[in-house]
């Protein structure tokens, strides 16, 4: 099962990130629905039923306080004038430093390392698209303030008409 490690947003926040979302053209852009909204801390790819038991044990290691993060500011990947994600960021540095403790705590396992960049896909871009307006429309965009109190093992079964996330195991902070 495809699997990642990540953060889950109340509604509230997944709501405000949905009405911008919605504000993008509709050619060649697909939303994230509302429900997958969420954080990733590490991508695991593949994991079966055993490797996940593993990993979750691992995870369940980490000894993090709960901290706050706030969604501000807009952006793409790999950059606005080529967009192939858009994003909504994440103000926070403990949220690096828990990204950075799940990378040590699953350090074993040899997953692929990507540098960590906080932030919650909003959308992803199917060819050549021009978006300046909506970066320069929404370049103050303020999603809120949360405290973030757990983490999750997530799998993410593909449906054909999209993903869907469950939790295989929840992390709660102290």
């Amino acid at each position: 099962m495809r699997s990642f490690v990540a953060v889950d947003l109340p509604k509230e926040m997944k709501a405000k990130l949905a009405e911008l979302s919605a504000k993008l053209p509709e050619e060649r852009i697909k939303q994230v629905d509302a429900q997958n909204l969420h954080i990733t801390l590490m991508f695991l790819d593949e994991l079966d039923e055993k490797k996940a038991w593993k990993v979750g044990k691992c995870l369940e290691r980490i000894s993090f306080p709960k901290f706050s993060i706030t969604l501000k500011g807009i952006g793409a990947f790999p950059n606005e004038r080529y967009p192939k994600i858009v994003w909504a960021g994440c103000e926070s540095a403990e949220l690096n430093e828990l990204a950075k403790k799940v990378r040590e705590a699953l350090a074993e396992f040899e997953f692929e390392d990507e540098r960590f960049s906080p932030h919650v896909s909003i959308a992803r871009v199917k060819g050549d698209v021009e978006l300046a307006d909506f970066f320069e429309a929404n370049k103050n965009f303020e999603g809120g303030t949360v405290v973030v109190r757990d983490f999750s093992l997530k799998k993410s079964i593909l449906k054909p008409n999209g993903p869907a996330y469950g939790n295989i195991q929840k992390f709660e902070l102290k």
